[in-house]
């Protein structure tokens, strides 16, 4: 992962007023959501099995996932789900991926992906009774 580092100090001794600056290193890279999002088999469980609940795909690969966030191009949704865009609905697992993570981080709550799942499917509901009160026209 890349560091931050503390400004150069002067010759007199006093830090200059350049701020710290985020220095890439060899393991940092612009695939660090994928990093966080993936890397982790709690976390890529958590994908797979909304994967399911939001897709009409069995068994979603890590590869397949992905090159469907970047690309946006995504598969068939199961029937109650066609009202949203798909975008909005894999959107809602990445809040609820950071939202776990950050309750993990700040209110030491164990990141236990069925709870995490359960936590999503609830908001994809919520999300899916809005879009049926307001039908596109």
């Amino acid at each position: 992962m890349g560091r931050f580092t503390t400004p150069p100090y002067s010759t007199r001794g006093s830090p200059t007023t350049t701020p710290p600056r985020f220095v890439a290193t060899a393991s940092s890279s612009p695939t660090l959501s994928t990093t966080f999002f993936f890397s982790c088999p709690l976390r890529f469980a958590v994908w797979q099995e909304c994967w399911r609940l939001l897709f009409d795909v069995t068994s979603p690969s890590w590869y397949s996932i992905k090159s469907a966030l970047v690309t946006q191009s995504w598969p068939d949704l199961h029937e109650p789900l066609t009202l949203n865009p798909p975008s909005l609905l894999a959107s809602a697992i990445i809040v609820g991926l950071w939202r776990a993570h950050w309750a993990s981080v700040f209110d030491s709550s164990p990141f236990i992906p069925q709870k995490v799942v359960a936590s999503i499917h609830r908001n994809i509901i919520s999300i899916n009774r809005e879009s049926s009160l307001f039908p596109p026209t």
